[in-house]
């Protein structure tokens, strides 16, 4: 199990499968659009399509679909080609997902937008990535300048490291402190809700999303996947100090706001990796899933450990 990040020991709870709980599943692969004001989506694709894209357009994928990301067409590309185009063959060697996993069912103020420097609302429907990062490449310099790291190629990585990791060795090869406050101005990977970028999504954190007050955290958002699997600020009890002991998936089975006589399943944010999701659970039979079942549902971990360096 996992909880706030620290591998516990395994503990399955014996339960019967829950009416509408489909049981363990991989993170889903998504992307919603906001078209004429109106949200399309969850446009769901899966590696086998990807792949198939990849053929059509031959080797020079990135190329191709940046090409077709200027041009006046980019509103009749599908959401699958967007997600190529912005993340290239990387989304086919991470494991899990580093497309759309859940949609915020709340709105929240961002101290610091990364983008713009100012306060900024994240909206109702707000996408939630998974945990990793897709990866810094020249193309990127121009942040990793801005961070303050004088040789930007000390922070490239190929992804699938996730963000929290990846600032921190990002951070540690350029001899800088992130995340940082430098009179007023907010500096990190991420702002300070935990999102970033242009087309704005979520990695970790989100505590603008909910209240550090009372008991249970409030409901945050819903998974993409067929049974909303939903998801709560990081406290169990905000009052007596309790964080949730969480699975693999970063779930485990208790009162809610919305169910408060009867212990269901559900999700809580964690301050370390997964941070949201790393699978929605249960296990088919109910049972709390273990880190090993976790990585069974997905075929592209390969088991390989890498060592990095960061600060302590």
């Amino acid at each position: 199990m996992v909880s706030d990040g620290k591998l516990l020991p395994a503990l399955l709870v014996a339960a019967a499968v829950l009416p509408g709980v489909s049981g363990l599943e991989p993170l889903l692969k998504t992307y919603h659009e906001k078209i004429d004001g109106e949200w399309v989506g969850p446009m769901i694709f899966d590696e086998n399509a990807l792949k198939a894209l990849d053929k059509k357009l031959g080797t020079d994928l990135n190329h191709n679909l940046d090409k077709n990301l200027r041009s006046s067409a980019r509103s009749a590309r599908s959401a699958l080609e967007i997600l190529a185009g912005q993340h290239g063959r990387r989304m086919l060697d991470v494991c899990a997902s580093t497309g759309n996993v859940a949609l915020t069912t709340v709105e929240g103020t961002s101290e610091q937008s990364d983008i713009t420097g100012e306060p900024a609302v994240r909206a109702v429907g707000s996408n939630i990535y998974g945990p990793f990062e897709a990866g810094f490449s020249s193309q990127q310099d121009f942040l990793i300048e801005a961070f303050g790291c004088s040789d930007a190629s000390l922070c490239y990585s190929d992804g699938g490291i996730d963000t929290q990791m990846a600032e921190a060795t990002c951070a540690t090869a350029c001899g800088i402190t992130m995340p940082r406050w430098d009179d007023g101005v907010y500096t990190g990977f991420l702002d300070t809700c935990g999102g970033h970028a242009s087309d704005f999504h979520f990695h970790q954190s989100m505590h603008c999303l909910y209240e550090d007050a009372g008991s249970h955290s409030t409901k945050i958002a819903e998974g993409t996947n067929s049974d909303a699997s939903p998801l709560y600020g990081k406290w169990e009890d905000y009052d007596s100090g309790v964080l949730p002991d969480l699975d693999a998936c970063g779930g485990h089975y208790g009162y809610t706001p919305e169910s408060p006589s009867t212990e269901v399943y559900h999700h809580h944010m964690q301050d370390s990796p997964p941070f949201a999701f790393g699978c929605y659970g249960p296990n088919d039979d109910g049972s709390l899933v273990t880190v090993e079942q976790c990585r069974a549902i997905y075929d592209d971990c390969d088991g390989d450990l890498e060592t990095l360096t960061t600060y302590e």
